[in-house]
């Protein structure tokens, strides 16, 4: 259930980004300012998936890339879930950097901007974000989701 998910919310988060930059000239340039190849994963390369960003756009596609110029990699999908939430506790990022629950691969420049564009896009207020974020908060207190 949780690896479902997790794999719902890296599908779901190109088409959010994309709709930021139709909706705010901020966010597009901010989008726009770098051409690279974002891997968001868990540690046991067990689910991945790659976003291509070129002139301000976003393309996803499934599965790990070869050699991305930022990875995110999650220790494990509980914390994945708990960082990439739309509601997701700041201090429960800052644990997870500094306790290596999660780690970046690559450039700082480039992981600062693409950790920046990801929390920009998923905390501005977009109704469909807010309405995921509902809906997730909804399954993972499930009786269901406590057994998987």
């Amino acid at each position: 259930m949780k690896a479902t998910i997790l794999r719902t919310i890296l599908f779901a988060l190109a088409p959010i980004i994309n709709r930021a930059g139709r909706k705010s000239a901020s966010f597009r340039r901010e989008a726009s300012k770098h051409d690279c190849v974002l891997q968001i994963r868990t540690k046991d390369n067990k689910i991945g998936r790659h976003f291509t960003f070129s002139a301000g756009k976003v393309q996803s596609a499934s599965g790990i890339h070869p050699s991305p110029d930022v990875a995110i990699i999650f220790k494990n999908l509980d914390t994945a879930l708990n960082v990439l939430r739309p509601d997701a506790d700041m201090a429960f990022k800052v644990h997870a950097a500094k306790n290596f629950l999660m780690t970046l691969d690559g450039p700082d420049r480039l992981s600062n901007w693409a950790l920046q564009l990801i929390q920009r896009a998923t905390v501005e207020g977009f109704p469909m974000v807010k309405k995921w974020a509902t809906a997730a908060r909804a399954i993972l207190r499930s009786p269901m989701a406590a057994r998987c």
